[in-house]
């Protein structure tokens, strides 16, 4: 019997059942084979058209249609970097907070346009930790680095974040003279240090600009409204006005902005003044007039503006009645305002100056309920800065306890522009005043993610886990060997590595980094003075450790602290 003969008699035992399996297989991959490359066309056709689709819906500013299509796109073929961009314009007109996470691809990859990386940038100053940021930045291309599109951001950023020394040195390192724009925020440096000589340097800067560059001088001449109307100098006023003559009829906001500088100019004839000013364009422009009164605490007649006002959704005159009630202390029409806010209201700030008000009043219950809605809401809210925002709201109202409470939450969510842990070393150590070791441990390991090369921050986190357990002191000797080898005379990384050599029964290499004449371990922190002689217990020399150890104020250590070092201690100097 010949091989075909086998494989028919083969064939016609099988049963009926595996006869049309086999078929069907054979038959699906001739169709594969035949069909699979049209297929191909077709998903390429289909990508293709949604790639357009997005594109268009984008042009449309039907933003979730085009964020829906561009993720479609992606997720149907990775390598269309083209729909990247679409889904970052439509993310962002969004506030999507995973806009950050797109732009944050865009900077890392090469190819895509500048325009589109100049957003991607924008949206990183505004969405990330400012320790990403200044991480980030070294990386871009040079000629990025020099340009004052993606500079401005940056300084921008740092201005948000109190930290105006940065930013201007950010500014010296750029080649000079400054464009316009980044000029204008080396103004905004001065004006953001918020005092009387900072004022008045700005108004001499720009009175010479104003002379130098009148052309430039427009956007720095609107800076003037942010300095208190007492910080204005006489000598402001008239080279401003030769200024705004040569520009013709000013509008309602430029003639306020100069009986300003009159009013400042003469001050005898400063009630005469208001007073023209007040008629000429109370009623055509009652708002901006409402808030040149408040501007020059004329309360009286910013409350007859706004009460003139129809009452509607209006978010402009909400604000500026809230700032007339705060200023004239009306507790009561203040607290009846924020009752019924309008929709484009930032509700946690809302209720952040209800507790502000019950706190006023010293009714804690309505405090209380008032933060927790602060809370509640801004835990809720859609955009990734409402807790931070809420935190600094919350301290510019004095309510340092729930400001606390605030830059926790948001610190342990771990996104949005969260600022450096330098900003936050008052909240860190009251965390650690306060003996609440489990959110101050919390916090360090959230800025251990967020700031992974701070050494401060390696420092203190694993000092604290490590007495919690949470590491082993092998763990810890690693971690902060390099950071020793670096900083070598570093008190508080001497102290941590010497208790993890402590812990590992070595003695001799925790003497060999305390040791040192020139420490005046009595003025360092109790925790360190502790370690030192627990270190001289440890080295049979426990006279010595008797001057740090005997009376020493363990309720001052935090209770892990208290826990380890005196357990140490009594078994050191006992032994």
């Amino acid at each position: 019997m010949n091989f075909i003969d086998r494989c028919r008699d083969r064939w016609a035992d099988l049963h009926p059942l595996w006869r049309t399996l086999a078929v069907l297989g054979v038959l699906a991959g001739l169709a594969y084979a035949a069909f699979g490359p049209a297929l191909g066309v077709y998903r390429h056709w289909r990508t293709d058209r949604r790639l357009a689709d997005s594109r268009k819906a984008l042009e449309m500013q039907n933003f979730a249609e085009a964020r829906e299509l561009s993720l479609q796109v992606l997720r149907s073929d990775g390598s269309r970097q083209e729909a990247i961009p679409v889904l970052l314009r439509a993310a962002h007109a969004l506030g999507d907070p995973r806009r950050a996470e797109v732009a944050v691809g865009i900077l890392a990859a090469s190819g895509f346009p500048p325009d589109d990386r100049k957003l991607a940038w924008q949206i990183v100053c505004r969405s990330c930790s400012t320790w990403y940021v200044r991480a980030v930045w070294p990386g871009l291309q040079d000629a990025e680095r020099a340009d004052p599109e993606f500079v401005a951001p940056l300084v921008d950023r740092l201005l948000r974040d109190g930290m105006p020394t940065d930013a201007a040195l950010l500014l010296r390192q750029h080649p000079q003279p400054l464009p316009p724009e980044l000029d204008l925020r080396l103004m905004k440096i001065l004006i953001a240090k918020g005092s009387d000589e900072a004022y008045q340097e700005f108004q001499k800067t720009l009175i010479g600009r104003l002379a130098s560059a009148p052309g430039d001088a427009e956007a720095w001449v609107g800076l003037i409204d942010e300095l208190p109307q007492s910080s204005l100098l006489p000598g402001t006023y008239a080279p401003l006005a030769a200024w705004q003559a040569t520009r013709g009829e000013p509008d309602p906001a430029a003639a306020l902005r100069l009986a300003r500088c009159e009013m400042a100019a003469a001050p005898d004839r400063a009630d005469e003044i208001f007073q023209a000013t007040l008629a000429r364009f109370g009623g055509s422009a009652p708002l901006a007039t409402a808030r040149w009164c408040l501007r020059t605490r004329h309360l009286d007649a910013a409350d007859r503006l706004l009460a003139a006002l129809p009452a509607g959704e209006e978010i402009e005159a909400f604000d500026l009645r809230r700032q007339l009630f705060e200023q004239a202390d009306r507790l009561e029409d203040w607290e009846n305002l924020l009752e019924d806010p309008p929709s484009l209201a930032f509700l946690p700030e809302i209720h952040c100056d209800q507790a502000y008000i019950a706190a006023r009043r010293k009714d804690r219950d309505a405090r209380d309920i008032a933060e927790a809605a602060a809370l509640r809401t801004a835990k809720e809210a859609t955009a990734d800065d409402a807790l931070i925002r809420l935190a600094r709201h919350a301290e510019q109202r004095g309510l340092d306890a729930f400001a606390q409470r605030a830059w926790v939450e948001a610190i342990r969510r771990g996104n949005g522009p969260i600022p450096p842990a330098t900003r936050l070393k008052g909240v860190i150590e009251k965390l650690a005043l306060d003996k609440k070791e489990s959110e101050l441990l919390e916090v360090l390991t959230a800025y251990r993610f967020i700031e992974p090369g701070n050494p401060v921050i390696i420092v203190q986190h694993d000092y604290l886990s490590c007495l919690n357990g949470r590491i082993t002191p092998d763990n810890l000797i690693r971690d902060l060997d390099p950071i020793h080898e670096k900083l070598p005379d570093a008190l508080p990384v001497r102290c941590v590595l010497a208790l993890g050599h402590l812990l590992n029964d070595n003695a001799d290499k925790a003497l060999e980094l305390t040791a040192g004449s020139d420490i005046d371990w009595f003025a360092a922190s109790p925790a360190y003075r502790a370690i030192r002689g627990i270190t001289l217990a440890a080295n049979d020399r426990k006279e010595e450790a008797g001057v740090f150890l005997e009376d020493f104020p363990w309720d001052e250590l935090l209770p892990a602290e208290r826990k380890t070092l005196k357990g140490l201690a009594d078994t050191r100097t006992e032994s």
